[in-house]
């Protein structure tokens, strides 16, 4: 199940991690490879490692890892390397079931003109304008926003070149079932590997 809920900034601040694909590698009878794409898109993967955690630090993050039941539940993290999408287009959704004004939100990632395209979910509250040449439109006014999956929806179907900029978090849970706290002295605490691991959507 999803918690709609945030890993305190604090303690996802420092986190070591990113983007992770598959890929299998032959290594064939004239030494030449040949290598398999085993998952188009990535997966986020993160570890956390706090020497000194203060006794408020540590009660937020145990009543967390206590309310998500170790790898049960997913949440929200933020990515303070990879959080937000500026001036990024607004993809419509073709033949879709909804309706022909829904749009999905994605970011870009660019070479030249190699472009890798990442499906953004868990937006932030409030982070989002979304404008063209002519106008910036407004929330719930000209289009309404689902903030879980990612979907703006317009109100009139005559808006076109569409921009976005926005902020979003990670979906992710935990990637153990067991709170390895140590006790160093009264009042200071470790805990040496936070693993977390991203919900592929």
């Amino acid at each position: 199940m999803f918690l709609n809920i945030k890993l305190p900034d604090d303690i996802s601040y420092g986190a070591i991690g990113g983007p992770e694909f598959s890929t299998s590698v032959t290594i064939l009878n004239n030494g030449h490879e040949h290598r398999n794409i085993n998952w188009e898109y990535p997966r986020h993967s993160y570890n956390i490692s706090y020497d000194i955690l203060s006794t408020a630090m540590v009660k937020n993050l145990l009543d967390f890892f206590l309310v998500a039941k170790g790898k049960a539940h997913s949440f929200r993290f933020k990515d303070w390397l990879d959080y937000e999408g500026k001036s990024e287009p607004l993809s419509q959704i073709a033949n879709n079931a909804l309706n022909n004004k829904t749009f999905q939100i994605n970011k870009t990632y660019k070479i030249k003109d190699i472009i890798f395209t990442r499906k953004i979910t868990k937006l932030m509250q409030n982070s989002i304008r979304i404008y063209n040449q002519e106008k910036t439109f407004l929330e719930n006014t000209d289009y309404i926003v689902d903030y879980d999956s990612g979907l703006v929806t317009f109100k009139q179907s005559d808006a076109t070149n569409l921009l976005i900029d926005f902020e979003f978090d990670t979906h992710v849970r935990f990637d153990n079932d067991y709170c390895e706290l140590t006790v160093n002295r009264n009042s200071i605490y470790s805990w040496k590997s936070i693993k977390l691991i991203e919900i592929m959507e």
